[in-house]
């Protein structure tokens, strides 16, 4: 018995090679779009303002973390690069804050000398906004800021020399 052919039409072998390279210069350009996005992306993360690591027990305290604040508590808060953003489990519902650096918040936002503060979400109680202000106020003298410029060096190699 003789076996049978499942495809008796022939496809020449140079057919196939150029789908698959058309498949794989598509596969490889799409590669290259998406590495140049996420570069562009973390080079325009890499300017302005941005919060320096270890300020994390700054920014809790700052934030009231273990204080009944006008009858809200701290629930989770997070740095996010430039922006640190808090939650508070309140009586009427959770509400969700962001501290920003003055310069890149929106003109609603609650202005200190350092931080901008601007509602996320929820309902805060009136007497919430004013205690975080002053928390922060007390607070941001500690604080500063990490700038980083699009023409900065990093390596300082190049410093007393010459």
């Amino acid at each position: 018995m003789r076996p049978t052919r499942l495809c008796s039409a022939r496809v020449p072998w140079w057919s196939i090679g150029r789908r698959w390279a058309a498949r794989f210069a598509l596969f490889a350009l799409m590669c290259v779009l998406l590495i140049a996005r996420a570069s562009a992306a973390e080079s325009a993360a890499l300017q302005g303002p941005a919060i320096p690591p270890g300020e994390e027990q700054l920014l809790a305290a700052m934030l009231g973390r273990g204080d009944v604040i006008a009858g809200c508590v701290l629930s989770g808060a997070g740095v996010e690069y430039t922006v640190v953003k808090a939650a508070y489990a309140c009586e009427d519902g959770n509400v969700v804050l962001q501290l920003s650096h003055p310069s890149t918040a929106p003109r609603t936002a609650i202005q200190t000398n350092a931080f901008a503060i601007t509602l996320l979400s929820g309902s805060p109680p009136g007497s919430l906004l004013d205690a975080l202000v002053s928390l922060i106020r007390a607070g941001e003298s500690a604080f500063e800021w990490k700038w980083f410029d699009e023409d900065e060096d990093t390596t300082d190699d190049d410093a007393g020399a010459g």
